[in-house]
């Protein structure tokens, strides 16, 4: 026999006597899963704390030494979950592709995804592949271009990717804005 049970606090969310609990957090919160498992003589006790966030952030490029500077916990304290899914300085296609269909689940949660990659057009043809085969399931996401390249020209360039986003929006953070930026965004400013 299988018990599940989800709480906030002494409020149980979901119970099942299934072995599946699925649930859609629609608000921010430490919650609690209980399990308890029966088989013949024994029985299992299992709890689990989860935290839910209100929004995700996703940085997805190269290794930022800037990330030791404590962003992840003002996210936190933020309400906001932030991952980073980290890509050498010259990634192949098929390197792109893989990491991002490893990272799946992080993507198709995002509400925010930043791109720090020189090759941030190979990330976008990845991205939207991954789309059009309907393995993401990102949809009115944020996507922020993280380059030092020409304003004018990087805009051109991601103009060609508009209409293969759907309701994704997407803009441009010049590379030396980019901390000043994540500060901002990390604490809410």
């Amino acid at each position: 026999m299988y018990s599940l049970r989800l709480s906030n606090g002494e409020k149980v969310i979901q119970s099942s006597q299934d072995r599946a609990l699925q649930v859609s957090f629609g608000e921010e919160g430490v919650f609690s899963l209980q399990a308890e498992i029966q088989q013949a003589d024994c029985t299992y006790s299992l709890e689990k704390t989860i935290k839910s966030y209100q929004k995700s952030l996703v940085y997805l490029g190269e290794v930022e030494d800037s990330f030791q500077l404590g962003f992840d916990q003002n996210f936190a304290e933020q309400g906001v979950y932030f991952s980073t899914i980290f890509l050498d300085k010259s990634p192949s296609e098929e390197e792109i592709r893989t990491i991002l269909r490893k990272e799946i689940r992080n993507l198709s949660f995002a509400d925010i995804i930043l791109i720090k990659s020189n090759a941030f057009d190979q990330v976008l043809n990845a991205y939207i592949e991954l789309l059009e085969q309907g393995i993401l399931e990102g949809d009115a996401q944020r996507l922020y271009v993280i380059s030092n390249s020409n304003q004018s020209f990087l805009k051109r360039v991601l103009s060609v990717f508009v209409p293969d986003l759907g309701n994704n929006q997407i803009a441009t953070v010049k590379s030396s804005d980019f901390l000043n930026f994540l500060t901002a965004f990390s604490l809410q400013k």
